[in-house]
């Protein structure tokens, strides 16, 4: 679909959370949390976490963002051979079912894809749709 497509170039992403945080002025978790930067770091921290999980993996697989003209985005697409992984990552301890519409937009474009996570700061493992799980970011 020409209005959809799967972003080959990477996001401009901090391969260190710590450090982004640090240069940027926080110097707590408390100044962190308050600051409009918080989502971006937190979506840092999974972005290292998927990049390591990466790198064991045999054969690699590859990491990409996806984007609709329209601004709709899921954070990160892993691709395996020819499967996908669609991951939208939320800093929120709650979850709810409007935080998974644009994973469900992703599976319906790209039916190869065989799950789709929903990461957020949260305590629980949540069946949120057919192959939608929202999961504690920890877990990943």
């Amino acid at each position: 679909n020409s209005n959809k497509r799967l972003v080959k170039s990477p996001k401009v992403m901090w391969n260190d959370p710590g450090l982004a945080s640090f240069l940027s002025g926080y110097y707590s978790p408390e100044d962190i949390l308050q600051s409009r930067s918080a989502g971006g770091l937190f979506e840092s921290l999974i972005f290292l976490h998927l990049n390591t999980e990466k790198e064991l993996m045999t054969p690699k697989p590859r990491l990409y963002y996806w984007r609709t003209t329209t601004g709709k985005e899921v954070d990160f697409v892993v691709q395996w051979g020819r499967k996908l992984v669609a991951i939208e990552v939320k800093l929120s301890s709650t979850v709810k079912y409007s935080d998974i519409q644009t994973l469900k937009l992703f599976m319906h474009e790209y039916p190869e894809t065989v799950a789709s996570l929903l990461v957020y700061t949260g305590n629980e493992i949540k069946v949120m749709d057919k192959n939608i799980i929202a999961i504690p970011w920890n877990l990943l």
